[in-house]
């Protein structure tokens, strides 16, 4: 890897397979911007998730035979809307009686003649 690559955010269950791959390839970072400005790879993620982007790319088209075959590459997406900020707040949170179905646990009521009447 070079220095651009290096520091590059990975997941965990992906370390062992790019550790493999880093030696024999060239990473090149996706030609994302927004408001004008290239995004750092660390947040493509982050900026991307929910957005309504504009790709541009490129197709490339072979014919092999009888059989066409293609290849797209990505020339640059442009964020256009970002994703909606959701705001997290501790008053906001699941009832805790709900059930999985997220419809409220529905209270079963007992009528015991015995036990509601007094005897004196």
């Amino acid at each position: 890897m070079d220095e651009e690559t290096h520091n590059w955010p990975i997941p965990d269950q992906f370390v062992t397979e790019f550790d493999v791959l880093k030696y024999s390839h060239q990473a090149t970072p996706l030609p994302l911007f927004h408001d004008g400005h290239l995004v750092e790879p660390s947040m493509a993620n982050e900026v991307m998730n929910g957005a309504i982007v504009e790709a541009h790319f490129r197709i490339h088209q072979w014919r092999i035979q009888q059989l066409d075959s293609f290849q797209a590459t990505v020339e640059g997406i442009v964020i256009l809307r970002p994703a909606p900020r959701h705001h997290t707040s501790a008053y906001k949170r699941p009832h805790p009686k709900t059930t999985g179905n997220n419809e409220p646990e529905v209270k079963k009521t007992h009528h015991n003649a015995e036990a509601s009447s007094s005897k004196v």
